[in-house]
């Protein structure tokens, strides 16, 4: 069972790594606040040792994120391809 403290160090983690990047700014996800929601996305893959790419896509294609404007788009449109594969190899060593 994942406890909450894993959950805390996986977010701290993607926090780190994983950005969203807008006309070349880029916002981490633990600045964005969005770190801990993917890691309790993706803490249940790890737990099963069931990750694998596409369950790792669907867990941030999953969470919305809601702009200025009011439209929402999945995490997956905001966050460069470089990144998913960097979070991916990142997943793979835990």
């Amino acid at each position: 069972m994942t406890t909450s403290y894993e959950i805390e160090q996986l977010a701290a983690t993607i926090g780190e790594i994983v950005y969203i990047e807008v006309a070349k700014w880029r916002l981490y996800l633990n600045d964005a606040h969005l770190h801990t929601a993917v890691a309790e996305g993706i803490a249940p893959l790890l737990e099963a040792h069931q990750l694998d790419r596409r369950g790792v896509f669907a867990c941030l294609e999953g969470i919305a994120v809601t702009l200025g404007s009011g439209k929402t788009l999945p995490l997956t449109d905001l966050i460069p391809d470089r990144v998913i594969t960097q979070l991916w190899e990142v997943l793979e060593e835990m």
